[in-house]
């Protein structure tokens, strides 16, 4: 069997994974995800209160681990291609390949993410793990060809509304791929959603772990 094909501890072939060979989504994204940093975020690259330091002329963009909630919602601000997607990524110096939900990880935090009319983008090993409102990740109309992989997403509250964690509206050839989603703050009364797809075109929600939600996860007019 082709390496795609090779089934995890429970016997089971994700197949429709973003992984190299696979001929539904022939990305290799955990080739991708080791490309050296074409420039990397660390706590105190100036200036610390917002994301303009990014080059988004660059392909490899590393968040060093710490906190980057100071910084606002990082607003994807530039495409890759077919050929060579942009990557946008964890990094620590002695990075084992932990992934940011096990014991000790130290997580690259980023308040959240938004990606409007890009494409081709891989979103590698980061967190969202601030209590807000809206939810942190947001893939809106326009877009296409974006891949989160190994990403920890957290602490939405629908006390004040329902927006879910993962929010994905009008995009295409959208992959969420062996990532966490959890601790909705699922209240009576309330929706804390773990994932939403609206209006796509080829969402996959592949190998994940989604709980602590009032709903795991919906879609509206997806095919």
């Amino acid at each position: 069997a082709e390496s795609w094909q090779t089934p995890d501890r429970n016997g089971y072939c994700a197949l429709y994974e973003c992984k190299r060979g696979n001929p539904r989504c022939d990305v290799d994204v955990e080739g991708l995800a080791a490309l050296p940093c074409d420039q990397i975020i660390t706590t105190s690259t100036a200036p610390t209160n917002d994301w303009s330091a990014i080059d988004w002329g660059q392909r490899v963009i590393c968040i060093e681990a710490g906190d980057h909630t100071g910084r606002g919602t990082l607003t994807i601000s530039a495409s890759g291609t077919a050929q060579a997607r942009k990557v946008l990524r964890y990094y620590r110096e002695g990075d084992s390949g932990d992934d940011p939900w096990q014991p000790g990880h130290a997580k690259a935090r980023v308040l959240a993410l938004h990606a409007s009319d890009q494409r081709f983008i891989v979103v590698h090993r980061l967190s969202f793990t601030e209590r807000r409102t809206t939810a942190p990740v947001y893939v809106s109309p326009g877009s296409s060809d974006l891949i989160f992989a190994h990403t920890l997403v957290e602490h939405v509250d629908p006390e004040f509304g329902s927006e879910p964690s993962v929010y994905v509206d009008g995009a295409s050839r959208t992959h969420v791929q062996n990532s966490v989603i959890r601790e909705c703050f699922a209240r009576v009364g309330n929706d804390g959603q773990g994932l939403n797809y609206m209006n796509t075109t080829d969402t996959r929600i592949v190998s994940n772990e989604l709980y602590n939600c009032s709903r795991l996860l919906s879609s509206v007019f997806s095919p």
